[in-house]
């Protein structure tokens, strides 16, 4: 049994929420495929390929993760209520010894997301946003994969199966989260949807 907690949705969030279900933004009916891509810099997206719908932005923050083990201020991303998403941890792997990332997959926090902690690395000058360390406490649904990709410029790119953390049923749901960065300048916040979403961008290299 999955031990997640439900919390409440700060008006931001839930305004958000409500305008992805009126305008049916990504989880349309299903079947369909959704493309979603996140990094460590509070940079998201989410698309619909299977009708070629838009790409859009996800909500990002900072939140309190009441998971096991979870921080009190934790970078999340919200997915536009993908309709009911299992949830559970993701570690990714650097090697069979080093934890270089966790995924949480939360369906019940701001009508679903995910919480995205990453490794601190000591003298790191320019860390990313996620770099606030790792969790040692799970949920009971954990799926390990490696990283892939060079060092610098590596993730992982997951479809989960029926039961895995992340799968929606009904849809195919292909996540593509990246880790390293090859640096870019960095990029001032951009204030979508009324202002009212800030989207931070600062280039992580390790």
């Amino acid at each position: 049994m999955i031990t997640l907690t439900l919390r409440r949705r700060p008006a931001l969030f839930r305004a958000l929420g409500l305008t992805a279900l009126a305008a049916g933004l990504a989880f349309g009916q299903a079947p369909q495929n959704i493309s979603i891509f996140i990094n460590e810099n509070c940079h998201g997206t989410i698309q619909n390929t299977s009708t070629g719908g838009p790409i859009q932005a996800l909500p990002c923050g900072f939140f309190a993760d009441a998971g096991p083990g979870g921080l009190p201020s934790a970078l999340f991303y919200g997915m536009l209520n993908p309709p009911s998403m299992v949830g559970g941890d993701v570690i990714i792997k650097e090697n069979s010894d080093l934890t270089s990332d966790i995924l949480r997959f939360d369906p019940l926090f701001q009508l679903g997301g995910i919480f995205f902690y990453s490794d601190i690395e000591p003298g790191d000058p320019n860390p990313a946003l996620a770099d606030t360390g790792l969790i040692n406490a799970f949920n009971t649904n954990v799926l390990i994969l490696p990283e892939i990709g060079v060092e610098g410029d590596n993730g992982i790119l997951y479809t989960p199966t029926a039961g895995q953390p992340g799968f929606v049923p009904g849809f195919n749901v292909t996540y593509t989260v990246v880790s390293d960065e090859v640096p870019e300048p960095a990029t001032a916040g951009l204030l979508v949807l009324g202002g009212g979403l800030i989207f931070l961008a600062r280039r992580r290299r390790r």
